[in-house]
């Protein structure tokens, strides 16, 4: 499917905001609501929209993000997506992707502490060590999230931060409902979500607002098809050696800034930081890693690409 200006505008703005209104996007785009949402539905139909999805900031609610990744061992395509899918039942997942690089799998977990982690890693081990050569887990301390610039470029980006600072902000059922129908159905309608719910439409326009007052909602974004797109994510892995808080707050930014970035994480484990990229396949990452070597190589002692192939889940609210 061929996007014009129009497509790519949408896009954009349901990246920054998926719950902007119609009425909206009509005033943005110069076109009537219906070919607004004509245009939505076709680009959901063509698979360039997989989803919509809220941003919940699991800090606030006392949980720690997680990154596993696996290198199989005497595996077959059938006993692949026996993993994966286990992972992607799990309720602590929040992400599940296939790798190309030095690891063939990633997951991202919430868990409240250390001893939850060991259990979940232990649950599976005892299932398919067999299948594993080896893994590696990591605490993500700290991690700005991007929107993505290079559908309407020149635009400024959003960004939300998780981190290890927790709290522990209780909420009750009904809060728990609504996230759990609004974190991969963002654009789910307030009446739509009153009758899941079953509480009044003021109710549950309160709660949410409420939920994003408290920190705990932190935006709406839009699940693309990247491959549709023509476009592959890009991790890269980092080791430093003499980097200080103005040296990562200037990588930060080169990420902010850069067209295609639209992640920086700090690692606590066996690497210290991981890149993310969204590009087109081939020796495009390369170019640009030569470019922020060019910027910091004086500060990297060890690096490693990773080619995100497959997501299999996204899910802030998984549980």
């Amino acid at each position: 499917m061929r996007l014009d200006k129009i497509d790519l505008k949408i896009l954009h703005e349901l990246d920054l905001n998926s719950r902007i209104s119609l009425k909206k996007l009509s005033s943005i785009t110069k076109c009537s609501k219906s070919k607004v949402q004509y245009r939505i539905n076709r680009l959901i139909k063509e698979k360039i929209i997989d989803f919509f999805y809220t941003i919940i900031n699991f800090n606030k609610l006392g949980y720690t993000q997680y990154k596993l990744y696996f290198k199989y061992h005497n595996t077959d395509p059938n006993k692949e997506k026996d993993i994966i899918s286990y992972w992607a039942k799990d309720k602590n997942s929040v992400w599940v992707g296939s790798l190309r690089g030095g690891w063939d799998l990633g997951v991202s977990l919430l868990c409240k502490n250390e001893v939850e982690l060991a259990k979940v890693i232990r649950k599976f081990m005892y299932k398919y060590s067999k299948f594993i050569f080896s893994k590696v887990v990591f605490i993500t301390e700290y991690s700005p999230v991007f929107t993505r610039s290079f559908l309407e470029p020149g635009k400024e980006k959003k960004h939300f931060k998780y981190s290890l600072k927790k709290e522990e902000i209780k909420i009750d059922p009904t809060d728990k409902k609504i996230l759990q129908h609004l974190s991969n159905n963002a654009r789910i309608s307030i009446e739509s979500l009153s009758k899941l719910v079953k509480k009044d439409r003021d109710t549950i326009a309160y709660r949410i607002k409420k939920l994003k007052k408290l920190g705990i909602i932190a935006g709406f974004r839009i699940h693309l098809n990247l491959n549709k797109l023509g476009y592959k994510i890009y991790k890269i892995l980092l080791n430093f050696k003499g980097l200080d808080e103005n040296n990562e707050e200037k990588i930060v930014d080169y990420i902010k800034k850069h067209k295609f970035g639209t992640q920086y994480l700090k690692l606590i484990g066996s690497w210290d930081a991981e890149l993310e990229f969204e590009m087109e396949e081939g020796d495009e990452i390369y170019e640009h890693l030569g470019k922020f070597r060019e910027e910091f190589g004086q500060l990297i002692t060890q690096y490693e690409i990773i080619l995100i192939s497959d997501n299999y889940k996204l899910n802030y609210y998984p549980f």
